[in-house]
């Protein structure tokens, strides 16, 4: 059910007297142009981790531990209330729960830090991409937590349920909104009541790592990422050499080929670069339409067309036609897509120019986009049990997390010159 009292945090002003609820835009700039507002509730957190403390053990006894959330958009924040509990914790629509952070630009992201509420201990954080949600339209995700944001470990956390929902006063305003008003941008400060508030805030929306704080295992996971892009950028080189060479996508094979018997024709080095220019972005088109258009990785959870934003560009203003859809929601049979907002003939046409095909639409199980290359078959997604924390220690968990059929930690970013990597780090 709907919460009971919303924290309106659009007209809302630095309040001093509440040190759990901390709003405010800078001090001593002027606010820029609200163009649209984003309404979410903290519904449920489950499978939160428990430090092996005397506190901690004392609080589990008599059962006064209890976990708060922290809401972080842009320069506004919002703290819940205190639930008591174990690793589970429900917030009810009489509790405080539910906020509405405006947002003045379409790029804003939403995030959210779970806390110890006795002890401050940092559970996970979560974020929450605006540019990829559809307005007047209803979300209801659980998402995995993650303790830092510049490491990929697949080690539970524990899982954060929000209900949120985006609107949309202007979508030109909101379409436009995305060219910055100067090339000096100003620091986003977000006014904070107390200390904890602050490092609470920090955590939310940094991680367990800041930015500028050099760390071993931060260096260990850049100089894994460095050579995951260069193994993988040099295998999509020769694979699409190989497929061009072979006809295997005609459409690149006929525009190389074309552009090559141009080249002879007009004995000229210099149409080389246009012809690069034009094949890396009929490359582009192709992975939009891959990966946008006709993929069904979204479930049903289509971001924004490109062909919507244009339309939202040419509309009048306020009061016309809404041209970015919401999400469309019916039943369908198990064997039958989920419902895509996208216009059916923008998939035909992709297809009719050999763009994409059956065998490039990615499946719905297993791809998601938490480190570069990521794929099903080799780093599968967690799964809300999989992100559970476990009650055993730390050290257990990392030695014998191994098991039957299942990816370990150590065989995730395996590389052939790091046999001797311990595998308690991530990329």
């Amino acid at each position: 059910r709907q919460s009971d009292h919303c924290h309106d945090l659009r007209d809302d002003v630095l309040s001093t007297s509440n040190s759990e609820s901390l709003a405010g835009g800078p001090d001593g700039r002027a606010r820029p142009r609200q163009i649209g507002s984003l309404h979410v509730e903290v519904l449920s957190c489950h499978g939160l981790p428990r430090e092996e403390t005397v506190a901690n053990a004392i609080n589990l006894s008599d059962g006064s531990g209890g976990a708060v959330v922290y809401l972080v958009a842009g320069s506004n924040a919002f703290c819940t209330d205190i639930i008591p509990g174990i690793k589970d914790h429900f917030w009810l629509r009489k509790t405080k729960r539910a906020v509405v952070f405006p947002l003045c630009h379409p790029y804003a992201r939403l995030y959210a830090g779970v806390f110890d509420a006795d002890s401050n201990d940092f559970a996970g954080r979560a974020m929450v991409d605006v540019a990829e949600l559809r307005p007047n339209s209803l979300y209801n995700v659980t998402l995995p937590l993650r303790q830092t944001a510049q490491l990929y470990t697949r080690r539970g956390r524990g899982t954060i349920q929000l209900r949120f929902k985006l609107e949309w006063e202007d979508e030109k305003a909101a379409v436009l909104s995305y060219l910055p008003p100067n090339l000096n941008a100003n620091p986003v400060s977000v006014p904070c009541g107390d200390k904890v508030a602050f490092r609470n805030v920090a955590r939310t929306v940094h991680g367990g790592d800041m930015h500028g704080k050099w760390s071993r295992p931060i260096m260990k996971a850049t100089t894994k990422e460095l050579k995951l892009y260069k193994k993988h950028t040099k295998a999509l080189m020769r694979q699409v050499i190989k497929d061009i060479s072979g006809w295997v996508k005609p459409t690149f094979s006929l525009y190389v080929f074309w552009a090559w018997m141009h080249c002879v024709y007009r004995a000229s080095m210099a149409l080389v670069l246009p012809y690069v220019f034009g094949f890396v972005i009929l490359w582009l088109v192709r992975n939009y339409a891959i990966y946008v258009i006709g993929s069904s990785r979204y479930m049903g959870y289509a971001p924004v067309t490109i062909h919507e934003l244009l339309y939202a560009l040419l509309s009048s203003r306020k009061g016309s036609k809404n041209h970015i859809r919401p999400l469309e929601v019916e039943k369908s049979i198990q064997l039958d897509g989920p419902p895509m907002p996208q216009q059916p003939l923008l998939a035909k046409l992709y297809a009719s120019l050999g763009l994409v095909n059956e065998e490039e639409v990615l499946e719905g199980n297993g791809y998601h986009m938490e480190f570069p290359f990521s794929d099903g078959e080799r780093h599968r997604k967690l799964t809300v049990a999989e992100s559970y924390a476990k009650d055993a220690p730390v050290k257990e968990e990392t030695q014998h997390s191994s098991s039957k059929g299942q990816i370990t930690e150590d065989e995730l970013m395996k590389f052939d010159d790091d046999s001797n990597h311990d595998g308690s780090d991530g990329v």
